[in-house]
């Protein structure tokens, strides 16, 4: 699946507060907002190698996972935030 980010890689960056530069992601990856006590952000790593159906699979099982409360640390931690797409 190509996407904007790929498209427009400059898009697909963040800031390195640490030593002031930017950073240039090589994969993309999508954070979906998930209503629950709180909201949860899981994230559907290297989405840009993945169809729009399996996307569509991921999402369905992290969020119910999330609901459940049963997210691992790993399908929700980032180190940028999250943007809608």
């Amino acid at each position: 699946m190509r996407t904007g980010s790929q498209k427009a890689s400059r898009v697909n960056s963040g800031f390195n507060s640490a030593n002031q530069t930017i950073i240039r992601y090589q994969t993309v990856d999508v954070c979906v907002a998930v209503a629950v006590e709180r909201i949860d952000y899981p994230v559907i790593w290297h989405a840009d190698y993945k169809n729009l159906g399996e996307i569509s699979v991921e999402v369905k099982q992290l969020a119910k996972r999330a609901r459940a409360g049963k997210l691992k640390p790993e399908e929700y931690k980032v180190d940028h935030l999250p943007y809608p797409i």
